[in-house]
């Protein structure tokens, strides 16, 4: 077996990525990653258990319906059924978000086709290289630990999931065995493009750090993993306390907790209140109210929640049109009042 072919079974075993006898949708854009990983998956699952899907975003004219082109052909050679769509994002976003326009249109365009097909997974060809930009990406923004946590070897898709079964390996890994199997594949000439932050990191940023230590996508997958673990277990252990239901709190118990357990807890009643996750500078201003041991205050939360804390409780409110940051409830006495 190959080296590359060991970690991915490796990546099954330890991530627990593939139901037995299940098939998984591969989304294959004809780049090296994706190559691999179609070729990697035919040997390792079997052809009758693959599906690929070839996303056109209408962005390169020419390049692109040649990318289209070749993925169609690799798999109509090989005989794996392929699925391909087209979409001009950039009718879709309106020259706004672009990326996030972009990435949300695949992960549509993922869901449907593997539910149409019946595949349990989306499998993706992210590598250890693809997590070192991304933390950095998410350290240059200053996030927190979800987002030094990087990217993980499989989530949730509602009933489905997005794996990752390259996210232990090198883009040398992928070199290697393109070579070994004597597989073509396309090249995104953007990818040059360095106007583009996350090509920015990867042709400026990535290279200086390799003279630091050649091996950095390595430790940086291993720091990350280890982030991710920690991160797992006190949002386990801030479940526990609050349920899945809960959208109050007592005070007195939120105020014994160190800052990692008191973010985890009041992201899970933000949660339970309709969010999807508490943005750091909302946590940090509600988070050192509560520790200043104070009661009377209103805070505006994304999403239409509203955070009060008053009486024993923090609660957490839902549908909320408009509400003012930390205003103190201030007794009134006869007379004038400033």
């Amino acid at each position: 077996m190959s080296n590359l072919l060991e970690k991915l079974r490796q990546a099954d075993n330890t991530y627990a990525l593939y139901p037995e006898n299940k098939k998984t949708l591969v989304g294959f854009s004809g780049g090296a990653d994706s190559m691999a990983l179609l070729h990697a998956l035919t040997r390792y699952l079997g052809r009758e258990n693959i599906a690929a899907v070839h996303i056109n975003h209408m962005l390169r004219g020419a390049d692109a319906d040649a990318d289209e082109r070749f993925c169609e052909q690799y798999c109509r050679e090989n005989g794996i059924e392929i699925y391909v769509r087209r979409v001009d994002v950039n009718a879709v976003c309106c020259g706004k978000g672009f990326e996030e326009t972009a990435r949300n249109v695949r992960y549509e365009i993922f869901e449907k086709i593997a539910r149409e097909t019946g595949c349990a997974t989306v499998s993706l060809a992210h590598t250890a290289d693809d997590n070192l930009e991304t933390v950095i990406f998410h350290l240059c923004r200053g996030a927190g630990a979800a987002g030094l946590s990087g990217i993980p070897p499989k989530r949730p898709l509602r009933e489905l999931a997005v794996v990752r079964p390259f996210i232990d390996c090198t883009r040398e890994d992928i070199l290697a065995y393109l070579a070994e199997n004597g597989l073509s594949h396309r090249t995104d000439a953007t990818n040059d493009d360095i106007t583009y932050t996350r090509n920015f990191i990867r042709g400026r940023i990535v290279p200086l750090m390799r003279e630091i230590n050649p091996e950095v996508s390595r430790t940086a997958r291993n720091a990350s993993a280890a982030i991710a673990a920690l991160s797992a277990h006190i949002e386990k252990e801030a479940e526990t306390l609050v349920g899945e239901d809960a959208k109050e709190y007592p005070l007195a118990r939120l105020r014994e907790m160190d800052d990692a357990l008191l973010y985890a807890t009041a992201n899970r009643l933000y949660q339970n209140a309709g969010g999807r996750a508490l943005p750091a500078e909302n946590a940090k201003k509600l988070i050192a109210y509560l520790k200043e041991g104070k009661r009377g205050a209103v805070f505006s939360l994304p999403n239409g929640i509203i955070a009060e804390v008053r009486g024993d409780h923090l609660r957490l409110l839902t549908g909320a049109k408009e509400a003012h940051t930390s205003i103190e409830e201030i007794p009134l006495t006869l007379g004038e009042n400033r």
